[in-house]
């Protein structure tokens, strides 16, 4: 199987299938990486998520239009990586405090516990 030679989870390459179908190399938008693509593959019209990739935001850091991972999440109402308005700030401490963004061990960090000491 093509996921062992690779030594990659089956689930992972048909992950990539399934994004690649949804992005005909025509519509493909150059300088957009493939974890952007993944995002919006989600849009069900083509149309809608054809002309979406087309229309990237402005990003106040950089000062230019361009796609990140956290732009196509909000396109998709995803929750963000990195949070930036408002909302998503409260929704990241509410998630927080919910315990939901926290990883195995209680701390923030993956492996790390409230009473590890650096």
């Amino acid at each position: 199987m093509f996921a062992d030679d690779i030594g990659v989870a089956r689930s992972t390459v048909e992950d990539w299938r399934w994004t690649a179908s949804r992005w005909p190399e025509a519509k493909r938008k150059d300088g957009v990486s493939f974890t952007v693509h993944k995002i919006p593959a989600s849009i069900q019209d083509e149309n809608e998520r054809w002309a979406a990739i087309e229309d990237a935001p402005f990003n106040s850091r950089t000062g230019k239009r361009q796609w990140t991972p956290d732009t196509a999440k909000r396109l998709v109402g995803q929750r963000v990586d990195r949070p930036v308005t408002v909302e998503e700030k409260v929704q990241t401490v509410t998630d927080l405090t919910r315990g939901r963004g926290l990883h195995r061990g209680g701390g923030v960090f993956p492996g790390c516990s409230h009473d590890s000491s650096w």
